[in-house]
């Protein structure tokens, strides 16, 4: 069972790297997978970074500066022809690797009939039966955050890719790895920048970060709770 199925073999092993980022539960979980998303860019440069997201995580899915592309996944409850339609669109996509952050049997048996070569995900339960790579991390202990957990999950996948390629063709990248002299400790999420400018906007790049994530979600602007302008009668959300 975790060994690649046939149609991986069909994959050439020079082609040009193409990943797939599973992160389809919860919003605020999805966001915590920003820092793994942004060390896979910055390891390796030239791969296409697709991730799998449910339809409510897309907009900021779509904001994200180092996703190149977005797969909807129609669910668990979808029925027969919407999981069929999923398995054909990961197979004509070619994956050379998934990372699994938030695995279930359910997407571990979708790599693996997809013929994705190198499948990585927690050692957790038997949904790690369809992956050839596993990483033991006990998340249940809360031992470090969980946007840590997902860099290690990164780091391993960066690992296993690495031996793949070529030496001329690696390109060793500090920004995954732990700081010097610091065992333990990697750099923050803040080290991997968003874009210094927006064409067109004369904002900084924080607010101009903040309008490109509430223009697709079509949240208010509302003030920060913090600030002056705040009044709790007239920003404070109604409703659930």
């Amino acid at each position: 069972m975790t060994s690649s199925s046939p149609v991986a073999a069909g994959h050439a092993v020079d082609s040009p790297l193409r990943i797939l980022v599973v992160r389809n539960d919860k919003l605020g979980d999805f966001m915590l997978a920003w820092p793994a998303l942004a060390c896979l860019k910055a390891a390796l440069p030239e791969a296409r970074l697709s991730v799998l997201v449910p339809s409510y995580t897309a907009p900021l899915a779509r904001c994200c500066p180092w996703i190149d592309e977005v797969i909807l996944d129609p669910g668990p409850d979808a029925g027969r022809r919407a999981q069929r339609e999923l398995l054909a669109e990961l197979r004509s996509a070619r994956f050379t690797a998934m990372l699994t952050l938030f695995s279930t049997p359910r997407i571990g048996w979708l790599g693996w009939r997809a013929g994705i070569r190198h499948r990585l995900a927690p050692a957790t339960k038997w949904a790690q039966l369809f992956y050839n790579h596993r990483i033991v991390q006990r998340r249940s202990r809360s031992a470090q955050p969980e946007y840590l957990y997902n860099i290690e999950l990164a780091e391993a996948l960066v690992a296993v890719l690495g031996e793949r390629q070529p030496r001329a063709r690696r390109r060793p990248s500090g920004r995954c790895r732990p700081v010097p002299g610091r065992p333990g400790a990697r750099r923050l999420p803040p080290s991997w920048a968003l874009r210094r400018r927006v064409p067109g906007c004369s904002c900084t790049p924080a607010a101009a970060a903040r309008r490109s994530i509430l223009r697709p979600t079509a949240m208010p602007r509302w003030p920060s709770p913090w600030s002056r302008a705040w009044h709790p009668t007239r920003h404070a959300p109604t409703g659930c």
